[in-house]
């Protein structure tokens, strides 16, 4: 019973984070930079600062998933070196 609420507990927090991340896409740069963006009527500067900031969110993103690829890969070598090992 606890591996399966750990489970969802895992889950829970992934679901959270992915929401958050979305929410950080969608309003971020007026959150974050808020007091020199216009909401109304953008200018061209208000479109580099909005692209910046969320070229560099889907960056960390996709770094994230890379560094989650690589941990699951090493877990899965490991596993597979485990039981090569022990035959």
């Amino acid at each position: 019973m606890k591996q399966k609420s750990k489970r969802i507990a895992l889950a829970a927090l992934l679901s959270l984070m992915v929401i958050g991340y979305v929410l950080l896409l969608w309003r971020g740069p007026w959150w974050i930079d808020g007091a020199h963006l216009r909401t109304k009527n953008l200018q061209p500067a208000d479109g580099v600062v909005i692209t910046g900031l969320r070229t560099m969110l889907v960056a960390v993103g996709a770094g994230a998933v890379a560094a989650f690829g690589l941990y699951y890969t090493h877990k899965g070598h490991k596993q597979t070196e485990a039981l090569s090992l022990s035959q």
